[in-house]
């Protein structure tokens, strides 16, 4: 094998690397969702069953799993580091949030159950209405961040949650869950290509494609349009 054979494999073999390494980095750096499911509260402080969001982003390291401990008051994140790496969160309000009337106050992060510094990005309008975001930088060797407010309850939680928590911050909310949260039953919104019904007998909206639509009128439904 001569000089220029080598030098063509060992390119070969750099440039392979090099992209393969420049693929790895940018898909870490793509912010990803984490959904849980369970009991959260809507715009109006009701309680109800409805999936949520974690928008997250970390860097040198993976998400595993996301837990509510405690509503309102504390969410756990279990990550597997490959080093030193910072992890980026937007939490949404009606999971945990810190308020004190009506104005923000700190969270509390904790690695492995040791408090640890952070820092908090300036919202957007939509980040100051729906979540909170969050900078964590994270060493190696740790396995559990904690974000966890100690100061709010219950009654308070759902005040600060009825000044600004607005129902477009909720993930996918149904025709139900939109009528919990205040919305007028004609102001109820459907996905552009769906049309919504209402059962006849107790009022209860639904979003059907058109062609289902028909069959339910057929089948004693009554179509409601907005006003």
């Amino acid at each position: 094998m001569d000089f220029l054979q080598v030098s063509i494999i060992f390119s070969i073999i750099f440039l392979s690397v090099s992209v393969f390494g420049i693929s790895d980095s940018l898909a870490e750096e793509e912010w990803q969702k984490y959904r849980i499911i369970g009991y959260f509260y809507l715009p109006n402080g009701e309680l109800d069953y409805q999936s949520q969001e974690i928008p997250y982003l970390i860097d040198n390291g993976k998400v595993t799993n996301v837990k509510m401990l405690a509503l309102g008051t504390k969410l756990a994140f279990k990550i597997v580091p490959y080093g030193d790496g910072v992890l980026e969160l937007k939490i949404p309000r009606n999971v945990v949030d810190v308020n004190i009337g009506s104005i923000d106050d700190q969270f509390v992060v904790l690695h492995d159950g040791v408090e640890k510094k952070f820092t908090e990005k300036v919202p957007t309008q939509n980040d100051l209405v729906c979540s909170r975001h969050l900078v964590i930088p994270f060493s190696k060797g740790i396995s559990n961040i904690e974000i966890v407010s100690f100061f709010l309850t219950e009654e308070p939680f759902r005040k600060a949650l009825n000044y600004m928590y607005s129902i477009d911050c909720l993930v996918d909310p149904s025709p139900k869950l939109q009528i919990k949260s205040g919305v007028k039953p004609a102001n109820v919104t459907c996905n552009d290509d769906l049309q919504l019904v209402f059962k006849s007998a107790r009022g209860t909206p639904a979003c059907v494609k058109t062609d289902t639509a028909v069959i339910l009128v057929e089948r004693g439904w009554t179509l409601v349009y907005p006003l």
